[in-house]
């Protein structure tokens, strides 16, 4: 019997996590009303699941987060955040578009997470979620996009709080608002914080510098933000994003030994899971691999401890 890929949760691994709209619409369009209850949901899913936020985009179709699960407990944060984003934005489009059936706001494939291996794939792909806006096409720079993108800089500012959205969640005076908080990775807890920030925002200048130049040269225009904010929400680009052919679930910045020691990694956990998955099948005493999630919190099944040198070695702690 073929069976897909388990998902591995590592305790401590920082994530590039990538989620879609259901048919790409545009359902995450720049709007307050959406801001808010994103950010408002992603507090409390961080707080509920000990998730650390590193950066932050969201675009009108589909959104990007590079976060550190200390808990190996990334699928629950994006249960969480997933079911509750849905449901106040459902209720919400039920009222501004009362004529319109809806749904659901995700994708039905299931959300990419790329577990990054050194430090320079850290900050490749924190570079590549804030300039997302400026690649597709949307701005010619970062902070002129009109939703929810965070910055470097966020790392030196305090938690923001954020009220609770008047959609869906009942009014108890319990969590009336959130504390969303950005934060550096911790990869680089050696390393001044204002420092990083201005070695990061040198990146995200580069990286600007040359989208556009490749955008004047293929003459691409841009979309500007009055057109991102006109759009129809229940409206899809003409050209969709591809699904399911690419969902690469590691990454090492162009290190080609920690790619190698990753794979291997990863195919041992894959080989030692279908091996387990067989012998509990067959009602055998089955010990899964440390990193595994769904058969644990189903069926509360007996695994090894995680080898954290082979994944997260250059986490603290």
């Amino acid at each position: 019997m073929n069976m897909s890929h388990p998902r591995m949760c590592v305790s401590r691994g920082t994530y590039l996590v990538t989620r879609t709209t259901l048919e790409c619409r545009f359902l995450l369009r720049p709007d307050p009303v959406v801001e808010q209850i994103f950010l408002y949901c992603l507090g409390r899913a961080a707080e509920l699941c000990d998730i650390q936020i590193h950066a932050v985009c969201v675009e009108s179709n589909h959104l990007h987060m590079v976060v550190t699960d200390t808990e190996g407990k990334l699928s629950e944060f994006m249960h969480w955040l997933d079911r509750h984003v849905s449901l106040c934005l459902m209720e919400h489009y039920r009222r501004t578009h009362p004529h319109r059936q809806l749904e659901g706001i995700w994708s039905k494939q299931p959300f990419s997470a790329t577990l990054l291996l050194t430090p320079e794939a850290i900050l490749d792909k924190i570079v590549y979620t804030l300039t997302n806006p400026v690649k597709d096409g949307m701005v010619h720079d970062y902070r002129k996009w009109p939703g929810l993108c965070s910055r470097p800089g966020d790392w030196l500012e305090p938690e923001r709080w954020v009220d609770r959205p008047k959609l869906y969640f009942k009014e108890r005076p319990d969590y009336a608002a959130a504390a969303v908080n950005f934060v550096p990775p911790p990869q680089f807890t050696n390393r001044d914080t204002s420092d990083l920030v201005s070695d990061v925002e040198a990146l995200i200048r580069d990286k600007q510098t040359a989208v556009r130049a490749g955008r004047r040269q293929g003459r691409r225009p841009i979309l500007g933000v009055k057109a991102v904010q006109r759009a129809d929400p229940f409206d899809a680009p003409r050209s969709r994003r591809p699904m399911g052919r690419l969902n690469p679930r590691l990454a090492a910045g162009g290190n080609k030994e920690a790619m190698q020691q990753g794979m291997l990694a990863l195919r041992g956990f894959r080989d030692a899971y279908r091996e387990a998955w067989h012998e509990f099948r067959q009602n055998l005493k089955a010990t899964f691999p440390g990193g595994t999630y769904l058969m644990r919190r189903l069926y509360d099944v007996e695994c090894k401890p995680l080898d954290a040198v082979c994944w997260c070695a250059l986490a603290p702690g």
